[in-house]
């Protein structure tokens, strides 16, 4: 995407083995999720560098809510960015399946 306007797309692989047919960019429902997080990783990363985050810090310092602890130690950002903050691995109530959209701020607030 460049100034708005989307200069390609293309699917690729599967999405059915069956029929062998490939995915349509414009019919076929692409979750994003590990490759937003080479992004968000990238983002906090340049904000390590330029001095405004510390990856060993408390996350607390930096939400307006409380993470627990978890076993006794402070959830840090080098642990969110490597998976590895002790977190259920769960999305219920995360996909909307009355098509409005799901409150992203509420979730994570009420999804500890």
């Amino acid at each position: 995407v460049k100034d708005g306007k989307v200069l390609f797309a293309k699917g690729y692989g599967y999405n059915n083995l069956k029929q062998r047919t490939v995915p349509s960019p414009a019919d076929t429902l692409f979750r994003i999720g590990s490759t937003s997080k080479l992004f968000t990783w990238t983002a906090v990363m340049q904000l390590v560098q330029a001095g405004k985050l510390n990856l060993d810090s408390d996350v607390n310092d930096y939400l307006d809510f409380k993470i627990p602890p978890f076993q006794g130690k402070p959830i840090t950002l080098r642990n969110l960015l490597t998976q590895s903050p002790g977190f259920e691995d769960t999305a219920r109530n995360l996909i909307a399946t009355d098509g409005k959209p799901v409150n992203l701020e509420h979730y994570l607030k009420t999804h500890l």
